[in-house]
């Protein structure tokens, strides 16, 4: 006796990732459709573009065990950045036992290596229905045994135990159970790829025009008769050959341009060029450097920056650093109103007083000074007189016991103008505002 059972299994997945739809699992395959960006473009917009794709599903997120192996499907078709590929040879008991699998997609532009789309995409496997797909019996069943199907969806025969008793009589109609609620309204699946337009077929021939019939031969010419009655019109003849094609008349004008197509996608962008060679070092100014400063900067008596990096050099006093370490001191030189000297010994220049010229240590104050000096002349022997002396201004000779002779001004010697006359001893100056690199 030969058996035909009827049994369809149908797996679905739930696939949901921004570069791919609807795997469906149908008789040892799967079929998948996917969109695909890049730069944020679809690809293939505007024109149908091809890419290297391949598919592989594990049953872990990363790393895992491999459930189906790697399948390429090479020059796909992407429109509009939709793609369908089909993975067949899927074995029967690919996903026995799993409750979680997920899909590894790598994409291939070209020759250029295939791309990684992170992360895997989760397929989540629904409870599942059988419906009719043909199962042959190929003598695995025997007569008296029953079909089950177990909880992974593999049908098996199997004997039952016992013999079989004898069929009881029917029990009574059950009430129907409740109304189950209505399940939700699926997702609608994605618009499938637009198929390309079939060529147009081409025209058939035009068919062979029919020969012309022969005309009869003349008649002999009888006596003229009386006139007879107008005869009725003759059949038309024969519609003559067509004539020779004409010329070809001139080419008509051109036809308006047609409008700009649109921009087409913007390209990947290239790689970051290198970086260019390094500049050479600036000239360092170390730390205790002065300067003089000619900006329109009003001076203070605190610590104050002048510009970035330099302070007026104002007494102020400074945190222990780079520039304290540098003077040998956390108090800043205040050199306002002073003129500068160098220090040390000069090794050639004399002193009228003897000696080289000398500024001492750095940070020496000298107060201001005028070289000692005498004046020398003649005064005259007239009494209740009075003369200049290189520029002293003397009193009546001869003194009286109680008189002094007192030096009351300086006056021009008439050559070298009139002296000018001050608080103190000084070249003629610009004032300046000093500063400290810090």
């Amino acid at each position: 006796m030969k058996k035909l059972i009827s049994a369809t299994l149908l797996l679905l997945f739930c696939l949901s990732f921004a570069q791919a739809t609807s795997p469906v699992y149908n008789k040892g395959s799967i079929t998948y459709q996917g969109h695909l960006t890049e730069s944020g473009i679809p690809v293939g917009t505007g024109a149908a573009a091809l890419r290297n794709i391949r598919l592989t599903i594990f049953d872990a997120e990363s790393v895992g065990n491999v459930l189906v192996a790697p399948q390429t499907f090479n020059s796909t078709q992407v429109m509009n950045g939709l793609y369908i590929v089909t993975m067949t040879g899927v074995p029967a008991n690919a996903f026995q036992g799993v409750t979680q699998a997920w899909v590894k997609v790598e994409v291939q532009n070209g020759t250029n290596p295939f791309v990684t789309l992170d992360p895997r995409t989760p397929i989540d496997f629904f409870p599942f229905a059988f419906q009719a797909y043909e199962l042959m019996n190929d003598g695995t069943g025997t007569t008296g045994q029953i079909l089950t199907i177990d909880g992974l969806g593999i049908p098996k025969w199997a004997t039952p135990v016992g013999g079989s008793g004898t069929t009881g009589p029917s029990g009574a109609t059950g009430n129907p159970g409740p109304i189950g609620p209505t399940g939700p309204t699926g997702a609608n699946g994605a618009t499938g790829i637009n198929g390309a337009t079939g060529a147009t077929g081409a025209t058939g021939a035009t068919g062979i025009t029919g020969a012309t019939g022969a005309i009869g031969a003349t008649g002999i010419t009888g006596a003229t008769g009386h006139t007879g009655a107008t005869g009725a019109n003759g059949a038309t003849g024969a519609t003559g050959a067509n004539g020779a094609t004409g010329i070809t008349g001139a080419t008509g004008a051109n036809g308006a341009t047609g409008a700009t197509g649109a921009n087409g996608a913007t390209g990947i962008t290239g790689a970051t060029g290198a970086n260019g060679a390094t500049g050479a070092t600036g000239t360092v100014i170390p730390p205790g450097t002065i300067m003089m400063w000619y900006g329109n900067t009003a001076s203070t008596g605190t610590l104050h920056e002048v510009v970035t990096g330099w302070y007026e050099c104002n007494g102020a006093t400074i945190s222990a650093g780079t520039l304290a370490t540098a003077i040998g001191t956390t108090t800043l030189p205040d050199l306002r109103g002073m003129f500068v000297r160098g220090a040390g010994t000069n090794g050639s220049r004399a002193m009228a007083a003897g000696g080289n010229f000398a500024g001492g240590t750095v940070g020496t104050y000298s107060a201001d000074a005028e070289q000692g000096h005498s004046h020398s002349g003649t005064i005259p022997g007239t009494t209740n007189t009075s003369g200049a002396v290189n520029g002293a201004h003397i009193q009546p000779y001869p003194p009286t016991a109680t008189a002094a002779i007192t030096i009351t001004g300086t006056i021009t010697d008439g050559t070298n103008g009139t002296p000018r006359i001050g608080f103190e001893t000084k070249p003629a100056s610009v004032t300046v505002m000093y500063i400290i690199k810090y």
